[in-house]
């Protein structure tokens, strides 16, 4: 706002200020009129103003009222920066419980191993209770086969039986992806941790042998493939069960509308494979599942780890979803040994 020049504006004010005995206030209205008084109207005491002495000197300006929109604009400023503050002061607590929980940087990478390798033993554990889920439900189908060849009923009880076994084994490969999808969570919190240490204490990126490879999660999620909807998850459910007979060297032994199973391996060189149909939780869709076993035996756990076994892992998901031609059957280079007598016909 400009101001009239001192000598011009002088006679004015004193003039005002020897009648009034108070100070004066200059403003401009809605018109561009300028405007000296010892009294601001109201109509004029929402806006601007400046306020002069008896003497004619300016001495203090009067900013206009706020609009509505000026004060929720800065109330909403003033919470953003209480906001912020917050998490300043949280992240400086979280540093300080990381620093004094991790002595060290290797101490990070021993916590998450540590963790990892609980999740590895309960998922251990799964798969041994599938093993012998898997060999019951077997023993129970020839039964049923044996049964029908001879023209006899399979009482409801009985198929009741295999019902909620197949239940209980479809149930224990939806808690391995869940305790795979847990893995992969601990890894990113450890990772976040151990990023922010290393900021802390100035300390170079992680290199070396604390990098985690990872190989062993990476190959059992490459066989869990998500669908959503009922007519993507029909299509990627047949396309499972024809991966499944295009790899499988042992003969399906079960067949049904959510699991469908090859015979467990009875040769060092046998794989049998089982697809499951998952369904994932409150969402509207499932999990499509590939678990591939080997004989339990040292020659049978090279077979699992070799890169024929690989190949079909690493097949799996862009054959469901199209991503890519399935991988060959085509048998590995190298011979496996004859298995020796007596080999047990475990399942691995």
């Amino acid at each position: 706002m400009k101001f009239l020049p001192f000598l011009t504006i002088g006679a004015v004010l004193l003039g005002c200020a020897t009648t009034a005995g108070a100070g004066l206030y200059r403003w401009v209205d809605e018109n561009g009129q300028v405007h000296y008084s010892d009294r601001v109207p109201p109509e004029q005491s929402k806006g601007a103003r400046i306020e002069f002495s008896k003497r004619g000197m300016p001495i203090r300006e009067i900013d206009p009222a706020k609009t509505a929109e000026e004060m929720a604009r800065e109330q909403e400023l003033e919470r953003m920066r209480r906001e912020q503050q917050e998490l300043i002061a949280e992240q400086r607590e979280s540093d300080r419980v990381l620093l004094r929980a991790f002595p060290t940087e290797d101490d990070v990478i021993m916590a998450r191993d540590g963790k990892l390798a609980t999740v590895d033993i309960a998922i251990g554990v799964i798969f041994n209770n599938l093993k012998r889920m898997k060999q019951k439900l077997v023993g129970m189908q020839q039964e049923v086969d044996a049964k029908l060849s001879a023209g006899e009923a399979v009482s409801p009880s009985y198929q009741a039986q295999m019902s909620t076994l197949r239940q209980q084994i479809q149930d224990a490969y939806g808690q391995i992806v869940q305790e795979e999808e847990r893995k992969l969570g601990i890894r990113d919190e450890y990772a976040r941790y151990l990023k922010r240490y290393q900021e802390l204490k100035n300390l170079p990126g992680q290199t070396g042998p604390t990098q985690v490879e990872g190989d062993g999660m990476a190959l059992q999620l490459e066989t869990v493939v998500a669908c959503d909807g009922e007519d993507q998850c029909a299509g990627y459910w047949r396309k499972a069960r024809t991966y499944l007979e295009d790899h499988a060297q042992t003969p399906v032994v079960l067949s049904a509308s959510a699991i469908v199973m090859t015979a467990p391996p009875r040769r060092s060189e046998d794989m049998s494979l089982t697809v499951s149909l998952i369904p994932r939780g409150d969402e509207a869709g499932n999990w499509v599942f590939l678990d591939l076993q080997c004989y339990s035996t040292p020659i049978g756990e090279r077979l699992c780890e070799s890169e024929q076994a690989r190949a079909i892992r690493r097949g799996f998901r862009p054959a469901i979803t199209g991503g890519a031609l399935a991988v060959s059957r085509t048998p590995p280079a190298e011979t496996l040994p004859t298995p020796a007598p007596g080999e047990s016909a475990a399942i691995r």
